[in-house]
């Protein structure tokens, strides 16, 4: 099934930047970047020295510099401003764009991962920043295994087939190295203290039953941004991967639906107020975990 774009094509051109993952390609976007172009927007997924796939690992800080200098850059040539997004470690990426960017009209925090507590996250991740810094596992090496960030089982014998013959898939490579890992956490750490600078409007989708990263990570997201209209949307039928899982149309129609928004504003349109959403998803992962994030 394809996603549909929305009826109306955008007036301005508005620059959508898209972060892949971790260690991942632009490939884990391909189905939400597709759709955004088919309804009008300019939409760039950039890879990263030493943060995409294929690249031996280079400080966050050095990711955050690239990927900063990427959207200034754009902003010189948008002529409708320019968004910010990502997926997973992408998402973490562009929320350290918009809290250093002026100027960002918005961001899209897909799948946001502030801290590995998902439910198939070994029990003793937590150790490993300790061990690293200590020269234990330098060497250790994160291989992708079961269920690859997918609920649907199809996309998932998919995935397995792909890694196999060729180490990188929509889901990212086959592997993450100890470097890119450790760095990442310090990523995660820099962001969560600089939440509150992030004042572009808002979008976080998550899904309830994420595997890497569990809805306390878009709680945290949502609650601690410096955002005045915020809007957070949870899937029930999805892993990490909601952009290639079963409900990647919902958030195709979703993102799109939150920018033409953005750009409505920024033509002086009528704008959106944007509100969280305490969807049913939502509702069953707070009887689950009686409290909230």
């Amino acid at each position: 099934m394809d996603c549909i774009p929305l009826a109306g094509a955008v007036k301005r051109t508005h620059t959508v930047v898209l972060f892949h993952g971790l260690c991942a390609a632009p490939l884990e976007l391909a189905f939400l970047a597709t759709h955004l172009r088919q309804a009008g927007f300019t939409v760039e997924t950039p890879t990263i020295e030493g943060y995409s796939y294929g690249s031996p690992a280079a400080r966050w800080r050095s990711w955050v510099d690239r990927a900063s200098a990427i959207v200034r850059s754009l902003q010189q040539k948008a002529s409708g401003g320019v968004s910010v997004g990502g997926l997973s470690m992408g998402a973490t990426l562009a929320l350290a764009v918009a809290a250093e960017v002026d100027g960002i009209s918005s961001v899209v925090a897909l799948s946001t991962t502030l801290r590995y507590d998902g439910w198939a996250v070994p029990w003793y991740r937590f150790l490993f920043p300790l061990g690293h810094r200590l020269g234990l596992g330098r060497f250790y090496t994160y291989k992708e295994s079961e269920p690859f960030g997918l609920k649907n089982e199809q996309l998932r014998a998919h995935v397995k087939k792909a890694l196999a013959n060729n180490q990188v898939s929509e889901i990212g490579g086959d592997s993450i190295s100890a470097e890119h890992l450790a760095e990442a956490d310090r990523l995660c750490s820099h962001v969560k203290r600089k939440l509150a600078q992030v004042c572009a409007d808002l979008l976080v989708i998550h899904a309830i039953d994420d595997e890497v990263a569990s809805p306390r990570n878009a709680d945290m997201v949502m609650s601690r941004a410096g955002s005045v209209n915020r809007k957070a949307i949870f899937l029930g039928n999805s892993y990490h991967i909601i952009t290639v899982d079963n409900e990647r149309e919902t958030v195709c129609s979703e993102v799109e639906f939150f920018l033409r928004g953005i750009v409505a504003a920024g033509e002086g349109s009528a704008g959106r107020k944007l509100f969280p959403v305490v969807a049913p998803e939502w509702a069953r992962y707070l009887r689950q975990n009686r409290r909230y994030g």
